[in-house]
């Protein structure tokens, strides 16, 4: 239902669609002009060139690729005020006097198209530029949309300002860990001399075992990892106790090391590391550091792996125990920071994502003052 005063239009009757000035460019032509201004892609910056084709605020939303069915947790548009570049897997938007720039750039950002879309192949669709001109949008008074945008804006630039703090102690923790791990820089207090380890020396590396999919339930508490970013199940039963680390043994997240705080099934890709004889955050700290070197490992033209032989012949330079015990303090301390930040971020989103679905639908209205009414 629409709300009153509000009105449905299709987007190419709302807005301008700009695609004339789209640049396909070749990584190996855009690596002879390389320069200041961003060349989009469908959901970032792809590279800069030395060279502009458009000029002012647009909203980019992509034509092809495999983001669309993404779209409760990926934005699926962008927005650009400057000079840039667009290649031809993106929509260039530009706003009218019935539908502003930013208006297209929220009221998509997070909504399904799939209806919309072609398919181009397993997870592959296409997003016609006749298909984007027939999507429906729904359009408020000039007035109210501005009002609308002006709140949301304000949420994006909370997001951003935490998401700036996230990086910049990322980047901290990074360059202090590069001079702790490596014996460079000691803390105060501390001497004696760092030695070089294996680290099949350091603990027990076991292989995990392949879990059938009747052991996998809906309402299992004990996560199962297969050696990716988040469990690829849950069961009721474990295999390794809390306090584990673990490494990936194969597929796309080959090398990936992790640290399981409760007890866990490791699965038939992942390495669980244990028994451990040096301080556990240390070492975490330490194959954390060296994640990009361990990734090195991988072996197979097809579906990498890590061997279990290579993994512990890795050598890691290791502390006096007291020092390690303070650096892996030291690391801890500024992982919660991160993971603090990182909480922020996701409250500021969730409640983000909930006002724009009453904003953005007109359930919940906003009031326009006399001087926005004019």
């Amino acid at each position: 239902m629409i709300p009153k005063g509000w009105k449905e239009q299709r987007v190419g009757d709302a807005l301008v669609i700009e695609n004339t000035k789209r640049k396909p460019l070749s990584a190996e032509e855009r690596a002879t002009m390389q320069g200041p201004f961003p060349y989009y892609g469908p959901t970032q910056i792809q590279d800069w060139i030395n060279e502009y084709a458009y000029d002012g605020r647009y909203a980019l939303i992509g034509e092809d690729g495999d983001h669309f069915l993404k779209y409760k947790t990926q934005s699926m548009t962008q927005i650009i005020d400057g000079h840039f570049n667009v290649n031809n897997h993106a929509h260039a938007i530009q706003g009218t006097d019935s539908c502003t720039t930013d208006w297209f750039y929220f009221y998509f950002q997070n909504r399904s198209v799939e209806s919309y879309l072609t398919r181009q192949g397993a997870k592959r669709y296409k997003l016609t530029k006749a298909s984007l001109e027939d999507i429906p949008i729904i359009l408020p008074p000039m007035n109210e949309q501005r009002r609308i945008i002006e709140i949301l804006s304000t949420w994006d630039r909370a997001i951003e300002m935490v998401e700036a703090l996230i990086a910049n102690a990322r980047t901290q923790k990074q360059a202090l860990m590069q001079s702790l791990l490596t014996g460079k820089k000691r803390l105060p207090g501390f001497s004696g001399d760092w030695r070089s380890e294996k680290l099949g020396s350091l603990c027990q590396i076991t292989k995990g075992e392949q879990l059938g999919r009747l052991a996998m339930l809906d309402d299992g508490t004990v996560p199962v990892i297969n050696g990716g970013v988040t469990p690829s199940g849950f069961t009721d039963r474990s295999n390794n106790p809390g306090g584990c680390i673990t490494i990936s043994e194969g597929g796309n997240s080959c090398g990936f090391v992790s640290l399981m705080s409760r007890p866990f099934w490791c699965g038939g890709h992942c390495y669980a590391l244990k028994q451990l004889t040096v301080d556990r955050s240390f070492l975490f700290a330490s194959l954390k550091h060296r994640e990009p070197e361990i990734m090195t490992l991988r072996v197979g033209s097809g579906l990498p792996n890590i061997q279990k032989k290579a993994l512990a012949g890795f050598e890691l330079l290791v502390a006096p125990r007291p020092e390690q015990e303070a650096i892996g303090k030291l690391a801890d301390l500024q992982d919660r920071e991160i993971c603090g930040l990182e909480g922020q971020s996701a409250a500021l989103r969730q409640e983000k994502s909930a006002l724009m679905q009453q904003l953005l639908t007109g359930k919940r209205r906003v009031k326009i003052t006399e001087k926005e009414h004019a």
